[in-house]
């Protein structure tokens, strides 16, 4: 089933651990998905729930970081979600496409961090290098 709904700036609506069932086609808006270590901000077209649909629970919290507007897929099964995305025509190509942005968004802030963890270990590595030969 697929509901339009509105979600106010600030407003938590997905709790990490709750089971997991719907995914949030964003239409307008950013969001936030929020782990233990990361906030990764998502835009609008992102579909919200990606990375938890392997799981049986959502991975993090997501919050509203601006007023936004979804379109709420509600599914029990990822049997449920394939008949959703196949009845949709018009939109299947569409939500694919939105399906592998919001891969996309999540994958440039793990590189990024990746990025500055190497750049940090080299900081790291040079400062030990110096300080090993003052020592000696």
């Amino acid at each position: 089933m697929i509901v339009s709904q509105d979600i106010k700036k600030n407003e938590h609506f997905v709790k990490k651990g709750s089971a997991r069932g719907k995914i949030y086609w964003l239409i307008k808006g950013r969001a936030v998905l929020l782990t233990d270590k990361d906030e990764i901000v998502l835009s609008g077209g992102s579909v919200i729930g990606v990375p938890d649909l392997l799981s049986e629970v959502y991975l993090g919290d997501y919050v509203a970081a601006e007023d936004c507007k979804f379109y709420m897929i509600t599914f029990e099964g990822l049997e449920d979600l394939k008949q959703i995305y196949h009845s949709q025509k018009g939109y299947d190509a569409v939500f694919l496409l939105a399906t592998v942005n919001t891969v996309n968004q999540i994958l440039k802030e793990y590189v990024t961090v990746y990025r500055r963890a190497a750049m940090f270990r080299q900081t790291a590595q040079r400062i030990r290098k110096v300080l090993d030969t003052v020592g000696t």
